[in-house]
């Protein structure tokens, strides 16, 4: 048996059999394209399964890195947990090991430090998600007619109480400005330098933004 394994928390008591089932079936997909892709993800990485109302409301579900070791995926407790994984968590995984990988050596964007690095951080992990297949989400798209000025605003915002609504929902209706600025300027990184999001993985984020040119 492998020495690498993403091992699955928490065990059968907490979800019925079908979704047990489902989940251990996508990540045992999943795995090695990830690991080909991303190399240095930790031998040892857990996958936390945890209910809770904080989703996206599109999918019912999202995901949270808590460091190289540990990622967590969120399903929403009124949602079929077999169904949302098949349709979601193959995503999830690509999107929330790449995380993973990034934090082995910048630790401290665990945490909202500033928005050039926040955006960097979500958007090179969203550009990797398409790895796993499949089209993108509808907050991942963004309007070449507007994102330039989106991410001055954003850039020049404070990181302070309101930090919540830059990343998910903005009193104004917009929604997840966070990744899709950064999910521009991963974009505009690739195709100027003609690297992965996988290669990026530990790229400074200033060096990333200079990369897009921006």
């Amino acid at each position: 048996m492998s020495l690498e394994r993403i091992n699955i928390w928490p065990s059968e008591h907490w979800i019925d059999d079908e979704a047990w089932s489902a989940i251990n079936t996508i990540v045992d997909e999943a795995e090695p394209e990830i690991r080909s892709l991303l190399s240095t993800l930790e031998r040892d990485l857990y996958l936390i399964i945890n209910p809770s109302k904080l989703v996206l409301p599109d999918t019912g579900d999202g995901g949270f890195t808590l460091g190289p070791h540990c990622i967590r995926w969120d399903v929403g407790p009124d949602r079929e947990i077999a169904s949302v994984a098949r349709l979601h968590l193959r995503r999830i995984l690509f999107h929330e090991c790449h995380h993973a990988v990034r934090l082995q050596r910048r630790p401290e964007e665990a945490e909202v430090v500033d928005w050039p690095t926040v955006a960097v951080f979500e958007g090179l992990a969203s550009v990797f998600e398409l790895a796993a297949g499949g089209e993108r989400l509808a907050y991942q798209e963004y309007d070449d007619q507007t994102i330039a000025a989106w991410t001055s605003e954003l850039f020049a915002q404070p990181v302070d109480a309101n930090w919540p609504q830059w990343k998910f929902e903005h009193p104004d209706g917009r929604r997840n400005i966070a990744y899709r600025v950064g999910i521009w300027i991963a974009d505009r990184a690739v195709h100027s330098s003609g690297r992965t999001a996988a290669d990026l993985v530990w790229e400074a984020a200033a060096d990333v933004i200079e990369l897009a040119d921006i």
